[in-house]
């Protein structure tokens, strides 16, 4: 074990053993200095008394060396003293490095552990802001005929210091409102040191999307008094951002978007976006402006306005949108969206025709825990959504609807992965044919019930023709294998999956079910999918092809 791998390391016959230059006079000279080379690789594991035996022959036309040790027993720790003295004796995050201190008394000495434990309590030191720890006594004494050693530690953490003043230094550009960039501080001037702050401080700022690169950078020698300052060191990233995406689905066909942002429209940090998509099943033009509110971390309001052609060939409608939304991410991990929209939408559904005027309030609430979103080992992902209107509020039709989507992921072993998902929606309404399409449920596609066409299960009217449903119910199962993991070609897994779902007027209808196999190739922006499903509910039981890509939660 470590034993052996701490001799080998400082041994020289070991190391120059395959030199061939190597002579025999060396060889004897290597030999004699063995015993002491042993005796030093093992003091460090707590073997002071080892026995070390060396013979050496000729052997084979070359030489034969031999170095027989037996390690002899531990010593142990007979005594141990540790003290922490100042401010972090108070301090409940050292508690665990006093508590689990590994040298206590019975333990085997070892030194790395040692010099381990030292460095524990100095490196948290310098975290939690006691720029002067000391260590005032750091002894070991070994008493190698007894076996026995005694341990001394005594510490000073000196007071703990303070958050001082944050400045922020921004590169050229457009600079932000330092008022702004302040409600990013996860920390007040005068709250007590944490370096863990300093780094949530620093993610903050990148993934507010606003700046390529944050360093941020305590200053403890500039420190006055007890007050460290903070010096904050911003590249904003280019006030223009430009986009062009090409994909590619089987419930789509082939997609193009086109996207243009303005990242800093003013000092504020408001921002603006365009973004066109088009698609065979859906074309889309929104216009979005994005505002930060109290704590831009996790507050932000966006007013929006998007004209959707929706075609997918179970329905056709054309939509006007205005929107305000408020996005608070809560501290239990939720993501709460409140949104009050106006929707203006000319429809034809089956044999349906309409024009609606909706103002809906609606409110979503959301949470992803998990290891990896791209490609999790265990997580979940929840989605509530519920929204609605009511005549009084100027709308030509009233409902309510709900809807929760479930999925999750389960490591079974190292080359096992269960997949779940779940969805039900329900709409609580005076008559069907008042809702715009959008409203409506349907199901089947990439996302929903695989081996049935994209919003191709539905009820229908008295002429066959779908009409969607006023409730929702999907349910999915899929068990992934690992198949290979190549330098080159990636990752790659085996699926096979079980579907079934349908929109319904009644909880009593019937699930129409899908079922196949899928190849997975894991990309860097996540799973691309390919399924070959069945559609164990339709005549003939016909099989159909769906390609997907994009995360797993």
């Amino acid at each position: 074990g470590e034993l052996l791998e701490n001799v080998r390391a400082t041994l020289g016959l070991w190391r120059e053993r395959e030199d061939p230059r190597l002579t025999p006079g060396r060889i004897r000279r290597l030999l004699r200095r063995a015993p002491e080379e042993v005796r030093r690789a093992l003091e460090p594991l707590g073997r002071y008394r080892p026995v070390v035996r060396t013979r050496l022959e000729r052997r084979d036309g070359g030489w034969l060396a031999e170095v027989r040790v037996d390690p002899g027993p531990p010593v142990r720790v007979e005594r141990l003293e540790l003290a922490l003295r100042g401010e972090a004796r108070e301090d409940p995050a050292f508690r665990p490095l006093l508590e689990r201190f590994p040298l206590q008394p019975g333990a085997a000495l070892d030194h790395r552990r040692w010099e381990e434990a030292k460095e524990a309590f100095q490196h948290l030191a310098q975290r939690r802001g006691y720029f002067r720890f000391r260590l005032l006594e750091h002894r070991v004494t070994v008493d190698p005929g007894a076996g026995k050693a005694a341990v001394r530690l005594v510490m000073d953490s000196g007071p703990r210091f303070r958050f001082g003043a944050v400045r922020f230094r921004q590169g050229p550009g457009d600079p932000l409102d330092p008022a702004l960039l302040r409600r990013y501080l996860p920390f007040r001037p005068g709250a007590p040191y944490e370096a863990g702050k300093l780094l949530d401080l620093q993610g903050a700022l990148l993934d507010s999307g606003l700046f390529a690169d944050v360093e941020v950078r305590p200053l403890p020698g500039a420190a006055e008094g007890l007050q460290v300052p903070v010096e904050v060191v911003l590249r904003p990233r280019p006030k223009y951002r430009y986009s062009a995406r090409l994909g590619f689905g089987t419930d789509t066909g082939p997609r193009l978007g086109l996207g243009w942002e303005n990242r800093r429209v003013n000092a504020r940090g408001h921002r603006a976006r365009a973004e066109l998509r088009s698609s065979q099943v859906q074309d889309s033009l929104a216009l979005s402006y994005t505002l930060p509110l109290r704590d831009p971390r996790s507050d932000q309001a966006r007013v929006l306005a998007r004209w959707l052609n929706d075609h997918p060939g179970t329905s056709r409608s054309r939509s006007l949108e205005l929107a305000v939304a408020r996005t608070l991410a809560r501290g239990s991990g939720w993501v709460e969206t409140d949104t009050l929209r106006y929707l203006r939408e000319a429809f034809q559904v089956g044999g349906q025709r309409g024009l609606s005027h909706l103002v809906l309030p609606e409110t979503a609430w959301e949470r992803v825990a998990a290891d990896d979103r791209l490609d999790p080992n265990r997580g979940y992902r929840v989605l509530l959504e519920l929204r609605g209107t009511h005549r009084a509020l100027g709308s030509t039709a009233q409902f309510l609807q709900g809807r929760l989507f479930l999925k999750g992921a389960l490591r079974l072993s190292r080359r096992a992965r269960l997949l779940a998902r779940a969805e039900a929606g329900t709409t609580r309404l005076g008559r069907l044919g008042n809702l715009p399409a959008s409203v409506r449920f349907f199901a089947g596609g990439d996302e929903s019930v695989r081996g049935y066409a994209y919003r191709s299960l539905a009820p229908r009217d008295a002429d066959g023709r779908l009409v969607g449903g006023s409730r929702l119910l999907t349910l999915s199962a899929e068990y992934e294998h690992h198949l290979l993991t190549h330098s080159v070609l990636g990752t790659w897994r085996a699926a096979l999956f079980w579907d079934a779902g349908n929109a319904l007027e009644r909880w009593q209808g019937s699930l129409a079910q899908g079922a196949g196999v899928g190849l997975r190739w894991l990309s860097p922006v996540g799973p691309v999918r390919l399924d070959l499903a069945r559609a164990l509910s339709l005549p003939g039981r016909p099989w159909r092809l769906h390609l997907t890509m994009g995360p797993d939660l």
